[in-house]
């Protein structure tokens, strides 16, 4: 989070929020929230990286199709924080987008497909035909999330 001198800050749709702060005297961090929920925290090391990061953000490009620093894409974090994981793989679901059969890796298990978000949800079992409120909060968390 935030621990530094407050440098910039920026608003895009739906509420979220982007502040950037020093993080140590040459490198910056812009942390995302959304509703005051905290996303992430993508760091910029290096002058170039910060000045390009403010260049993207002051031409109000959308922070959700951007990967932060541990390469998650943010809009997925939000998704996932805002919603809770296993409500985000219920509406998937519901929509008509759960899969089961044989995942990217060549074993069985089933996976949802987020195609407003670009993003892949998969669960590695013998049970192809398993819905999320199968899932223990435990099994939940060996969900593996990935892009497109």
């Amino acid at each position: 989070m935030t621990m530094g001198q407050i440098i910039g800050a920026w608003i895009q749709p739906s509420n979220i929020w982007i502040v950037e702060s020093e993080y140590t005297s040459d490198a910056h961090d812009f942390v995302i929230t959304i509703d005051d929920k905290y996303i992430s925290t993508i760091y910029a090391d290096t002058l170039e990286e910060i000045e390009g990061i403010r260049v993207r953000l002051n031409a109000e490009e959308d922070v959700r199709g951007w990967a932060d620093s541990n390469g998650d894409n943010v809009g997925m974090l939000i998704n996932q924080r805002t919603a809770g994981l296993r409500e985000t793989i219920r509406v998937i679901e519901n929509a008509g987008r759960c899969y089961s059969g044989e995942l990217r890796n060549g074993k069985l298990g089933t996976y949802w497909v987020d195609n407003d978000t670009g993003t892949l949800y998969e669960y590695e079992t013998d049970n192809e035909a398993l819905n999320v409120d199968d899932l223990t909060d435990e099994e939940l968390k060996n969900i593996r999330i990935s892009g497109l």
